[in-house]
């Protein structure tokens, strides 16, 4: 990584596209659920309704309730499906933590050298330099630029606020990685719950259409308020002319 500004910039991006493509998937899933709701209602209908001259037709109530049962089993089954797809956005999010970590040690380092190197120099300084400049007005011009490296260097953990700003970045980061971690944690608890015999289907449309499709744990608002965090500090660390090299 030669040169770190952009890493911010990099992660919120990656970030903002994990959100779009877990969003995708659930609304995917949103149409398997309303075909769900969909048969649910008919089964309902089938139970309480009247078949009038049709219950004429030998078992026909039964062939009915038999097949709409058989459609919503492969509605249930193409909706388990899309939990790995689900697991893998939670994977991706885990990445960006991983990667950064790695990213807040770099930085660690960075300013560890850098203040070891401060401390050097005015050492250097204060031993050497100042003592020159008594001996010759030769040495002025060269010590005021001394002194102004030695201003940048003392003042080299407030140009590393980049340390503290990558706190901020792994909070926020990991405030979102927390809510969808929740809310894979309940799709699976639903999909786990709900096999053969399928629940009741007042419990179905609790799980699928008020659950499922609210996602309780997932706070668009606050989601928005944390990604327009990171952008200002994406910002703040874009302005910072800091190398690893």
């Amino acid at each position: 990584m030669e040169d770190i500004n952009s890493f911010p910039t990099i992660l919120l991006n990656t970030l903002e596209n994990s959100i779009r493509h877990w969003n995708h998937i659930q609304s995917q899933s949103w149409k398997v659920i309303s075909q769900l709701q969909n048969i649910a209602a008919k089964l309902v209908h089938l139970k309480k309704g009247s078949l009038g001259k049709l219950k004429n037709f030998e078992n026909i109530g039964e062939k009915v309730g038999q097949k709409l049962v058989k459609n919503m089993e492969d509605a249930m089954l193409k909706l388990k499906k899309s939990l790995p797809r689900f697991k893998t956005i939670v994977k991706e999010f885990k990445e960006l933590e991983k990667e950064l970590g790695e990213f807040e040690a770099t930085i660690l380092s960075m300013l560890e050298k850098s203040n070891r190197i401060g401390e050097e120099f005015i050492k250097i300084y204060n031993g050497t330099v100042k003592h020159l400049l008594t001996n010759g007005e030769i040495f002025k011009e060269y010590v005021e630029f001394c002194q102004l490296i030695v201003e940048f260097i003392t003042n080299t953990e407030e140009h590393f606020n980049v340390s503290k700003l990558v706190d901020e970045l792994s909070i926020h980061a990991r405030e979102i990685v927390q809510m969808y971690e929740n809310e894979l944690f309940v799709k699976e608890t639903i999909c786990n719950e709900i096999n053969a015999p399928l629940p009741p289907i007042s419990v179905l449309s609790t799980y699928l259409w008020v659950v499922w499709m609210t996602e309780p744990y997932i706070e668009t608002g606050r989601i928005e308020e944390i990604k327009e965090e990171m952008r200002d500090i994406s910002e703040k660390v874009s302005r910072l002319s800091i190398k690893t090299t």
